[in-house]
């Protein structure tokens, strides 16, 4: 996961803040200023402390994602997991693959790990290096080949599932958004979003025509770097144009984001198809500045004991 923003400033939707959410902010603020350092590869650095805080962070993943799976299945809708990250081999995909696929087949979920694919690949033709690690238009068009073969084995399925009292919009971007983005590293890219915060063309009407397929994810879903028509969901929906592929993603999204997004707004959607992609970095996540720093929640983690012990350890380096 690639974090550029705070996950609740960078949802642009135009809502007023209670009282009670301004104070909850300026709580999150408060902690923020108190644990300002964000640790990623520090976190899987193997030592015994170490090890007993990753099962930690493992085990709050574990429960977010079981709580997503009880949403999704209360939905009725088909539901998968792809493991995508453009660091093939990285620390973080090692100690993610094997706790992914171990979860996933206790969970009776649908996944396959796509970042295998880009072993041994060049990566200046499957991203946007060396100026960004994001995909490149080659690099869209391999994951959605792989998502492509999802979607397949659920052609035809349809959810009875219609939610009354649906939300104005759906996902976590800003409405009516049509710029020329560049991320800052010279990469011009146009990002639409339609009215409902989704990053797609169009907009969904109800009852639903289409099959729907959902997904939730962070950058490398959303595709920054890309225009909305090369983006991996962009290329789905080309090739599906009997469906609507639905993109939720968000940058620096994680499994406990989805989860809220998911039951806050994304389920009104009335999906077919839910899949999520995640990655090792998700795992890391849970780690309560991250959550505190990025997350979509409006609330304050406190850090339990193990993650207070973690952070003088890291930060006196």
């Amino acid at each position: 996961t690639i974090l550029f923003a705070n996950g609740c400033s960078s949802l642009g939707i135009t809502e007023e803040i209670s009282g009670s959410e301004k104070k909850s902010l300026k709580a999150r603020d408060e902690i923020n200023n108190q644990f300002p350092f964000s640790p990623r590869e520090e976190l899987v650095s193997g030592d015994e402390q170490n090890k007993q805080l990753l099962g930690e962070l493992k085990n709050r993943y574990k429960q977010n994602f079981l709580e997503l799976q009880k949403s999704v299945n209360s939905s009725k809708s088909k539901f998968a997991v792809v493991n995508l990250t453009t660091e093939y081999g990285s620390k973080t995909y090692k100690e993610g693959v094997p706790f992914f696929e171990s979860l996933m087949k206790e969970t009776g979920t649908d996944y396959v790990d796509v970042s295998a694919r880009f072993n041994g690949l060049n990566p200046t033709e499957y991203t946007q290096m060396p100026k960004d690690g994001h995909l490149s238009k080659k690099g869209a068009e391999m994951i959605a080949a792989e998502l492509e073969k999802i979607i397949q084995k659920y052609d035809g399925y349809k959810s009875d599932v219609t939610l009354a009292d649906k939300p104005k919009v759906f996902g976590d971007g800003t409405p009516n958004q049509d710029e020329i983005l560049d991320g800052g590293k010279d990469l011009p890219y146009r990002q639409k979003i339609n009215s409902q915060g989704l990053r797609m063309d169009f907009d969904l009407t109800f009852p639903k025509q289409k099959q729907r397929v959902l997904i939730l994810g962070d950058s490398q879903i959303e595709c920054p770097f890309l225009d909305n028509e090369f983006t991996v969901s962009g290329l789905l929906q080309k090739k599906f144009p009997d469906k609507e592929i639905i993109n939720a993603a968000i940058v620096g999204y994680s499994i406990d984001d989805y989860l809220s997004l998911f039951n806050d707004r994304a389920k009104f959607t009335d999906p077919d198809i839910v899949i999520v992609q995640t990655g090792g970095g998700d795992i890391l996540d849970q780690y309560f500045t991250q959550r505190n720093h990025f997350s979509r929640a409006d609330k304050v983690f406190e850090p339990n004991e193990a993650e207070k012990n973690f952070y003088p350890k890291i930060t006196a380096r």
